[in-house]
């Protein structure tokens, strides 16, 4: 979690929902310096932000609670669109090892059997049916990732209504207008394939729904495929 402003707001990341952008805009909210290397942007002992950590126990439920006058956001995102994003940046284009290792040992166990490169239905069968404490916070389900159960957020955003909700953020915050005009940009994109789903049998995609059924429906989305053909 993000704790900045002076108690001002806290921000709750969650893995693949524009986590870069937004991170690197709270660093140049707060003065503070903003790694050229992407990962060191997420960790704390490289980028010097604050989080809730040096507070009570106390003072962390009031403020997750809302018995404070801290603005609390977090942003979501289709968990189609989320999950086809992470095979494509972390499995596909730019393989993190650790990550394969997880998946295989995960097969492993389940008794999947997966090819090489591990096609994006292996994948999806794969973290369907593993337990949350197993699953990366990269397709952990958001709900769980971002903490929904213990935290009662101001505002919830959506990546499809970037960067719209991301300015109501900054807005809200009082950031000063040349933060808020860099809501615009987009920093370590990873791009999707909403196309990768017209691979993904009916049985599999049924895995997939009852795993993730808490996102469709804490976020109220729908079901059904985006279409993949259409408009970013």
């Amino acid at each position: 979690m993000y704790y900045g402003g002076d108690g001002a707001y806290l921000y709750q990341p969650i893995p693949k929902n524009a986590c870069t952008t937004i991170k690197t805009l709270l660093l140049q909210l707060e003065g503070l310096p903003v790694d050229s290397n992407h990962w060191r942007r997420h960790q704390k002992e490289y980028n010097g932000f604050p989080g809730t950590e040096r507070l009570s126990l106390r003072e962390q439920l009031d403020i997750f609670e809302g018995r404070t006058n801290t603005y609390k956001f977090v942003m979501v995102r289709n968990p189609y669109v989320r999950l086809a994003s992470a095979y494509c940046n972390k499995i596909l284009k730019r393989p993190e090892p650790y990550l394969l290792r997880q998946i295989r040992k995960s097969a492993a166990e389940q008794g999947t059997r997966l090819s090489e490169p591990v096609t994006f239905e292996q994948f999806v069968t794969v973290i369907s049916r593993q337990n949350l404490r197993e699953m990366n916070p990269h397709w952990r389900p958001q709900y769980h990732e971002g903490r929904f159960a213990i935290v009662k957020f101001d505002f919830t955003g959506r990546i499809e209504a970037m960067p719209r909700d991301l300015v109501h953020v900054f807005e809200r915050i009082s950031a000063p207008a040349h933060i808020i005009a860099r809501a615009y940009e987009r920093h370590n994109v990873a791009g999707s394939s909403l196309e990768l789903w017209e691979t993904v049998s009916p049985e599999t995609r049924k895995l997939f729904l009852a795993k993730f059924e808490i996102d469709f429906d804490a976020f109220q989305y729908s079901r059904a495929l985006p279409n993949a053909h259409g408009p970013d």
